[in-house]
């Protein structure tokens, strides 16, 4: 990764960061008779989506690890938002079988892994992927690097429950510019000092999802 292309990411998440909104992760963090549903507050007792849209749950078509070393294969979780000295990025890609509609929104679901280590939340971003990409694995600076639009979500170690992250916008910004659809990526906005241990499923374990809601034809 050039220097170059350094600033110029920085640059890309400094100005666009404040165009997300910030996310909840428990009702202590949503104002009085406001739950959180999705990483967003919402008024209490309402719900994500409308009761008539049709839901397409998807697994990942392709999934990949940027990190300082990669591997062949994928691991059974990626670890984001650990030590600077070791960091992370999970790529996926779903199929298109979703587009047959309006998207009324659309959320990807991602889940801790089951005896991960325990620490404070993560604050985590989700990104479309800028360019084309088929390798398992990359080499920090290999990266196909990430574009807006962008979401918002908080990882929480404990309990384990799965982070719902709000990707409705990227998800709309795939249907109108189909050409574009390279997928996701996940990564870290903050470190700590052991991050979220995120499973893959490639050992059985739940792997992430996309989870789209279509208005009805």
């Amino acid at each position: 990764m050039t220097f170059r292309w350094f600033a110029s990411l920085m640059l890309l998440s400094a100005s666009s960061c404040a165009g997300a909104p910030t996310p909840c992760a428990g009702s202590t963090g949503c104002p009085a008779s406001h739950e959180c549903l999705a990483s967003r507050c919402a008024i209490e007792g309402g719900a994500p989506v409308p009761a008539q849209t049709r839901r397409v749950l998807l697994r990942p078509s392709a999934l990949a690890i940027a990190s300082r070393e990669p591997t062949r294969g994928v691991a059974p979780s990626v670890t984001l938002g650990a030590h600077a000295s070791a960091p992370a990025a999970l790529y996926l890609r779903f199929d298109q079988s979703w587009r047959t509609g309006h998207v009324r929104a659309a959320f990807l679901l991602l889940e801790p892994r089951s005896g991960g280590p325990l620490g404070p939340d993560v604050a985590l971003e989700v990104w479309r992927t800028n360019r084309s990409w088929t390798d398992a694995g990359f080499g920090w600076s290999q990266q196909p690097g990430f574009a807006p639009p962008f979401a918002r979500a908080i990882g929480r170690p404990a309990p384990t429950l799965p982070v719902r992250v709000d990707v409705t916008e990227i998800v709309r910004y795939f249907a109108q510019h189909p050409s574009h659809d390279f997928g996701f990526v996940v990564r870290a906005s903050q470190e700590n000092p052991t991050g979220i241990a995120l499973s893959t499923g490639v050992d059985g374990g739940a792997a992430p999802r996309l989870d789209v809601y279509l208005d009805p034809p």
